[in-house]
């Protein structure tokens, strides 16, 4: 083989090494190496206004080095003080450039050449190539959580070429190379214990309690810095230092006022500043001339609860009706009507109401009781606000003692065909189309006729959704974890005289095992109280053993979600049922709500989770019971959901 064709096999081989490097040197191993390389004029761009405790990158540094890249230490680093102790080192990483060597060519050792009309064999010489990566040799990278607070550092580096491997005798050091400047870490949070505070005109010393301030780092232990409020200058003072608002020395009222205030922190180091926007759920200031009993909840109730829902008030006897319970909010209120004036009086401070004097009550013929609803308006003490409350009691009014018809309340039947009533949230898609991902289907897809006893004649959208784990090319289910979340409501207004529950229909097809015999994926259920917005955040209570459901919403009932699948084959988990024949058929599901009546922000969940590792490609089969490749309907599983309502059933008695 001639030489030309040799260097050529040469540079393909090494432009091959390097074409995953940052532009690589190379030297054939019979070439010169430089020694004696004397490293100067390492320079750094100075870094400047980072962030306390936050990661930092520096620039690559140039220098000279006759072409050489370098290996670099940080020996330390220094404020003003003083050198730092080597602990705050821990955090910090300097780049090097890396040396290596291609050990041979991949060419044949001998060739077949014609020489003069000659077919000889001929050795090709093979040759070791060292590679040098400058692999962003000399910048500096600082970890997240560092311990470098505000103020100037200086680092020293000592640089080396790459080609000394472990010889340092052309080592050189850079006092100081590298300067950074950084500032402090501004406020991320302002919180008060106590959301509610009270100032009362000329009570000396009425001040609210000072905030807590936040950071996104913990290494925060003080910080520098000042309180201003952007408005109110008239009307409140803020303590610069510690945040407590008082009012102005000259304010007076003639009824109470309510405030939430925006206020400022301000660096006294760089007088750079946050601002802090505060609602009434938040940090809530209330202006009075007397004193007030503050934080017992909301100034408005969350919930007006009469129990029993259901009362009879007969003409002549003067009964009232039980007091309503606001204990969701503060009890300094007052009621009034917000409609039926003409049949009712309410007492204000109670909020019982019983018949007007002046009402004649002319039934139809037939009737026993003309049933109403009045509208209660609420109205703070403390701050004037007011709310109407509709449905929160039905009167039958009577001329004879009468017992109320038992109420049922589906007050919560959203429609699944738009994502107005839910969220979703893809923890893991895991490259899902839109056409199979929580994808709605048409009216005649649902459980239809089935779920008519539960479906109220209001409700005429009943379209269902369906969730397939399944790509294409080929087909298979790829690992996947995701939530269809539904908007939460407050169940506090039915806490007491009603039976609550969460009902839904539920269909699973598709469903085929992993190959020795477990479940793929199932639709895993979930409830809250304190949904973030951030699944993994949220404190989830899962039900699926708690549930129950029958089968097309008939015969037995059953406690706990069913395998999904169609029960056959082997049972390593011993959870399937083929007596049941749960399989492809609707399933009437109800969670009893009991246990969250009283809360104000419930949320309930479904969650598809599958239970392998990496595609789920071979399965046991549905149509053959036999291991077999995925496809379509040999999946991780399809689930059908359709008619999701929560539902409040009145408690009568003797009813």
């Amino acid at each position: 083989m001639n030489k030309n064709l040799t260097k050529i096999l040469l540079c393909c081989a090494a432009l091959i090494w390097g074409a995953g490097c940052e532009k690589p040197s190379a030297f054939m191993e019979n070439s010169e190496v430089p020694t004696d390389i004397n490293i100067t004029g390492l320079t750094y761009s100075e870094v400047v206004n980072a962030r306390a405790y936050s990661e930092i990158t520096s620039s690559i540094p140039t220098y000279n080095s006759e072409g050489i890249p370098c290996v670099f230490e940080i020996l330390s680093v220094r404020t003003a003080d003083g050198e730092l102790d080597p602990s705050y080192l821990d955090s910090v990483y300097i780049a090097s450039a890396v040396l290596d060597t291609l050990e041979k060519i991949a060419v044949e050792d001998t060739a077949v050449v014609v020489i003069d009309g000659d077919t000889v064999e001929q050795e090709v010489p093979v040759y070791k190539v060292p590679i040098i990566d400058p692999a962003k040799a000399g910048q500096i990278y600082i970890k997240d959580n560092n311990m470098f607070k505000e103020g100037d550092y200086y680092f020293t580096v000592q640089a080396r070429p790459a080609t000394d491997r472990d010889d340092m005798s052309n080592a050189k050091v850079f006092e100081d190379a590298f300067h950074l400047n950084v500032m402090p870490l501004l406020p991320s949070g302002l919180t008060y214990d106590v959301v509610q505070h009270n100032l009362v005109v000329g009570q000396e010393g009425s001040a609210s309690a000072a905030p807590k301030v936040m950071f996104a780092k913990d290494q925060v232990e003080e910080y520098d810095f000042r309180y201003e409020l952007t408005g109110y200058a008239d009307t409140l003072v803020i303590d610069s230092l510690t945040g407590a608002i008082s009012l102005h020395p000259d304010y007076t009222i003639s009824k109470n006022e309510i405030y939430s205030p925006t206020i400022r922190l301000i660096s006294n180091i760089t007088d750079e500043y946050v601002d802090f926007e505060f609602t009434a759920e938040d940090f809530l200031l209330v202006v009075s001339n007397e004193a007030l009993e503050l934080n017992a909840g909301p100034l408005l109730p969350l919930a007006v609860v009469y129990s029993p829902f259901g009362q009879n008030l007969v003409v002549g006897e003067g009964t009232w009706t039980t007091t309503p319970d606001v204990s969701s909010g503060n009890p300094s209120v007052t009621f009034s009507l917000g409609s039926e004036h003409d049949k009712f009086q309410i007492n204000g401070e109670t909020g019982a109401l019983s018949l007007n004097p002046a009402y004649v009550l002319d039934l139809p013929e037939g009737e026993d009781a003309l049933i109403v609803y009045p509208e209660i308006i609420v109205t703070s003490k403390v701050s004037y606000e007011e709310q109407t409350y509709a449905e929160v009691v039905k009167i039958a009014i009577s001329l004879e003692p009468y017992t109320p018809p038992r109420e049922v309340f589906n007050f919560f039947y959203p429609s699944l065909a738009t994502k107005d009533y839910y969220s979703l949230v893809a923890v893991q898609k895991g490259g899902l189309g839109s056409g199979v991902y929580w994808k709605y289907k048409g009216a005649t897809a649902g459980p239809g006729d089935l779920a008519a006893e539960d479906r109220p004649e209001s409700v005429t959208d009943n379209t269902p959704i369906h969730m397939h784990n399944i790509v294409y090319g080929p087909a298979r289910s790829p690992e996947h974890d995701s939530w269809m979340i539904m908007k939460e409501q407050n169940l506090s207004q039915y806490a007491s005289g009603f039976d609550l529950s969460a009902i839904f229909w539920m269909k699973n097809d598709f469903a085929a095992y992993q190959t020795d015999g477990r479940v793929a994926a199932d639709m895993e259920i979930y409830v809250t109280d304190n949904y973030t917005g951030d699944v993994s955040t949220t404190n989830w209570t899962q039900v699926n053993d708690i549930i129950k459901f029958k089968i097309e919403g008939q015969g037995d009932e059953y406690t706990g979600t069913p395998y999904p699948g169609d029960q056959a084959g082997p049972d390593p988990d011993n959870a399937k049922h083929p007596e049941r024949a749960t399989y492809q058929k609707w399933l009437r599901y109800e969670l009893d709500l009991g246990p969250y009546k009283d809360q104000t922000k419930f949320t309930f969940a479904l969650r598809y989770k599958t239970y392998f590792t990496g595609d789920l490609t071979e399965v046991i089969r549905t149509d053959t019971g036999e291991v077999g490749v995925a496809d379509f309907s040999n999946s991780s599983g399809k689930f059908f959901i359709s008619d999701i309502n929560y539902k409040a059933v009145e408690q009568v008695d003797g009813i």
